[in-house]
């Protein structure tokens, strides 16, 4: 009667350990999907951080010229055009390149400061005298 006992004690065993054992497989397999689908993400999600970066890099090493920073300048006065222009030279503010420049219109001075990397007046005085 015990050897009946230990042999059907023993089947339980037997059955509990194929079943986790199954159920381990089952878990590595999807463990290992899990890595497979994670590590397409990071090099995917690594891929965009480095095309961000170098689009940013690119657009942080673009300058506006000269001519330029005068259009965007010479905008924002209707009727002016280059002939009212005076000075405008590149300098540096605060580490940042900068075009200052004046415009003198219609009996008003417009001085100015465009941001070089930008595109953007960064300062805009008016002088009526």
């Amino acid at each position: 009667m015990a050897e009946g006992f230990l042999w059907g004690l023993l089947n339980i065993l037997r059955y509990s350990f194929i079943t986790l054992r199954r159920q381990a497989v089952a878990t590595n397999v999807l463990v290992l999907k899990a890595r497979l689908i994670m590590n397409k993400t990071m090099k995917a999600l690594a891929l965009s951080f480095v095309a961000a970066g170098v689009f940013s890099f690119a657009q942080a090493n673009t300058e506006i010229t000269v001519d330029q920073a005068t259009a965007v300048a010479l905008a924002k006065v209707p009727g002016a055009n280059a002939s009212h222009l005076y000075k405008v030279h590149p300098d540096y503010e605060n580490g940042r390149k900068v075009y200052e420049g004046k415009i003198f219109f219609d009996g008003v001075e417009y001085e100015f400061e465009i941001d070089a990397l930008t595109g953007e007046i960064t300062e805009w005085d008016v002088d009526r005298d």
